[in-house]
Parts: C-alpha cells; sequence; structure tokens
C-alpha cells in the first residue's frame, strides 16, 4: 500500500514540475471559431459582443482583438453553431461578420457574387 502511495504522490509532484497538468482536458473536448469583424473600434463594443457570445450553449473563452477586428472562441465537445446563428448576433450588435470559419472551414461570401441573401455583406 505504502508504494502505491509514494508512486501517487511522485507522480503529482513530477507532473507538477513538469508543466503537465493532470487534470487538463485534452484538446479534443473543445472547437474553435474564428470571426473576422468589421466594424469594431473599441473595448466597449467588443465586449458588448463577448456578452452576446457567451450567451451561446457551450461558448468559452470568448477572446476578441480590436486591433485586428478578430474574435475567437471555443464551444464544448458535443456542442455546435451555425454560422447563421454567429453572423446574426454579431450583425445585432452592430458590426459585419468579414468570413466565419468553423471547424477549420471558412465561410466566406466571395465580393464578386450577388447578394442573394442577408447572411453575410
Amino acid at each position: 500500500m505504502s508504494k502505491i502511495m509514494s508512486f501517487l504522490i511522485l507522480f503529482l509532484i513530477i507532473g507538477g514540475f513538469s508543466g503537465f497538468n493532470v487534470f487538463a482536458q485534452s484538446k479534443t473536448d473543445t472547437n474553435t471559431v474564428e470571426v473576422n469583424i468589421e466594424g469594431l473600434s473599441c473595448p466597449f463594443c467588443a465586449y458588448g459582443l463577448e456578452k452576446k457570445i457567451k450567451e451561446i450553449d457551450g461558448a468559452k473563452n470568448v477572446k476578441i482583438d480590436v486591433k485586428k477586428g478578430l474574435m475567437t472562441f471555443s464551444l464544448n465537445k458535443g456542442k455546435s453553431v451555425s454560422e447563421k446563428e454567429i453572423n446574426k448576433i454579431v450583425r445585432d450588435a452592430g458590426f459585419t461578420p468579414k468570413y466565419i470559419k468553423l471547424l477549420g472551414k471558412i465561410v466566406q461570401k466571395k465580393k464578386d457574387e450577388k447578394k442573394k441573401n442577408e447572411d453575410y455583406p
């Protein structure tokens, strides 16, 4: 019994010093969403958008770079959000989404396409 306890204590100590978090979630437990946004000009406006994004079920780690016009956030595994929903949230906050990248797939309307709907600029 003492050998097992010694091993566990040693494992936790080595894990703590190596920067390895024994209790960390794996990166596959989340999906990242990236949105390029036109019209962001101040941190206060970005905060309003951040609050709206956090209302999405499973959304977390919302980060907005006002200078780059870039917002990223994570979705918990098993949660999803549509491009249309993100587009609506961004537009309702007063901004224009240039592109939305979900799970590595870029969704962007080309400039030479005729506007068929209000989903993208």
